[in-house]
């Protein structure tokens, strides 16, 4: 904290003593673990009534509550603003009320045991899982996807998608083959329909605010969200790239990889175990097994191989992301604490005199 020198005192001499660098401050370290290392985010996080939400970089320093600006007001959509980063909902998922929940291991949903026997989920040891999602796991009868379904004004998505495509001039050995490809968009079309009225759909239905969260784009180099998916197919995206690049495969490959990469930016930015963490699994379990269910005998082998091998680099590549921005600078000194029992545990900060913030250690 700073000091205000006494009036009339000498300060002409006084130096001012620049910020020791963060590797100089001792870390506490029990059981060889650094203890709650603190980051720019943990600064930058404001937590309100209406929920919590990410202050730019450049935004000053809060000096007393009343600085806290107001969170950026959305829409009302249901319950979507309902739903927390603390890796489960606040509410039941059978009677939409809160207190006293039975949290899934599995999935953001919880219950009231009520609600809910607690034999109808399953699970091993102490993480246990929902009956929804074991049905999720088993298949529903929405896996089974045609393209025939209404996607907008009495037109089915198969329709939406030959309209779509009605420019595009195939080759002319591709005849037959492009008539399948044709059906698989329209497929496709529905199922990412589908994805967007499940549960949680509706929080991967529009691009990521920028100005909400404006670390999303640092991180994320590639947004993309199911509505803009949906546009893509719809309004032609997909047939100026077939026109590129002649090939039926590659759009595929291309289509299956943007639905995947909603799911991937998701796993990027957010700490696993959150809700929404949690929420882009559901959903992605969803559209692998409709996938499964009704795209075996319409997508070769080699589409599948190179979606597949899409999805294992992108694990990889997240891996090394997480590393990298979860690395806290290494202190050179360390506070040894024994594990104590029958106390309370606190974290010990010092507080930075430049930022007037706290420094967890």
């Amino acid at each position: 904290r700073g000091v205000r020198p006494l009036p009339g005192a000498n300060t002409q001499h006084k130096k001012k003593v620049p910020q020791a660098p963060r590797d100089h401050f001792p870390s506490e370290v029990c059981g060889g673990r650094n203890l709650e290392p603190g980051c720019d985010i943990d600064y930058r996080t404001v937590f309100t009534s209406e929920g919590a939400y990410l202050l730019p970089a450049s935004s000053p320093l809060l000096a007393t509550p009343s600085d806290i600006p107001t969170p950026p007001s959305s829409p009302t959509k249901g319950r979507t603003n309902e739903k927390v980063e603390d890796g489960n909902l606040d509410y039941c998922h059978i009677c939409n009320k809160t207190g006293n929940l039975l949290c899934c291991d599995y999935c953001p949903r919880a219950f009231h045991d009520k609600c809910t026997n607690k034999r109808n989920g399953g699970g091993n040891g102490s993480r246990w899982e929902c009956s929804v999602c074991l049905k999720e796991k088993a298949g529903l009868p929405e896996d089974k996807v045609t393209g025939n379904k209404i996607y907008k004004d009495g037109k089915s998505c198969s329709d939406a998608i030959c309209k779509a495509f009605a420019r595009v001039e195939p080759k002319e050995h591709d005849t037959g083959e492009y008539l399948q490809f044709l059906r698989a968009l329209g497929m496709i079309l529905e199922m990412i329909v589908h994805l967007i009225h499940y549960e949680f759909g509706d929080m991967f239905q529009e691009p990521v605010d920028s100005m909400v969260v404006p670390q999303y784009k640092v991180i994320v180099k590639n947004p993309m969200d199911l509505g803009t998916m949906t546009t893509r197919l719809v309004e032609g995206y997909y047939a100026e790239l077939y026109q590129k690049v002649k090939n039926l495969d590659d759009v595929l490959v291309q289509l299956l990889n943007d639905i995947e990469l909603i799911w991937q930016n998701c796993y990027t930015f957010n700490f696993e175990g959150s809700s929404i963490y949690r929420m882009a699994e559901v959903l992605a379990r969803r559209s692998r097994n409709i996938l499964k269910t009704s795209f075996d005998s319409v997508l070769k082998d080699s589409v599948k191989t190179r979606v597949a091998k899409y999805v294992e680099e992108s694990y990889n590549d997240r891996r090394v992301t997480a590393k990298r921005l979860a690395a806290p600078s290494k202190s050179k000194h360390k506070i040894n604490v024994s594990w104590s029992h029958g106390g309370t545990s606190r974290t010990i900060a010092v507080m930075n005199p430049e930022t007037n913030m706290l420094m967890k250690l």
